[in-house]
């Protein structure tokens, strides 16, 4: 996918997220589509432009939604680095491995920004984990098999890069 494609494909999945996923919003958890798309450049580029984006698109995240600055920046960019690591060369196998691939990440992700946004309280991180995180990542990979369905297969294409 081209770079002006990526942009499109963010600017609708950044409407989508503050318009019509709070709708989703189910006791608390929703989806969060805006990781689906750090997850999609993690595989279509190399482990920098993961990064890179995982970060802008994290403090983007951060300037629209209330709570800690920098907690979505600091967690989008661990996740868009560590795509690469969770994807080596299995992306192309189908919907479930990417699935898969986004719960995973979706795990980090989900526990940094809570972790971060709980610290000095009193919760404990079992609780956070069974009743924020697992859940949270779990519907996320479920609404990112629903965009690998929707979306044409070449945007999950993970290239190769040489090293130099």
């Amino acid at each position: 996918m081209t770079n002006f494609g990526l942009l499109i494909l963010f600017l609708f999945f950044f409407v989508l997220q503050l318009f019509f996923i709070p709708l989703l919003e189910i006791k608390g958890i929703k989806p969060d589509l805006l990781l689906v798309f750090v997850i999609l450049v993690g595989l279509q580029r190399e482990r920098f432009w993961g990064t890179l984006v995982g970060f802008f698109v994290g403090l983007l995240q951060d300037l629209f939604c209330t709570g800690f600055l920098g907690v979505f920046t600091i967690a989008k960019t661990i996740s868009g680095f560590l795509v690469r690591a969770f994807s080596e060369k299995s992306v192309n196998n189908g919907v479930l491995n990417f699935g898969g691939i986004v719960f995973a990440i979706g795990l980090i992700h989900n526990f940094l920004v809570d972790w971060i946004s709980a610290w000095g309280t009193h919760v404990s991180i079992l609780i956070m984990l069974f009743r924020f995180v697992i859940p949270g990542a779990f519907y996320t990979a479920v609404l990112a098999m629903i965009v690998y369905e929707l979306l044409p297969k070449n945007v999950f294409r993970q290239y190769e890069y040489e090293s130099r």
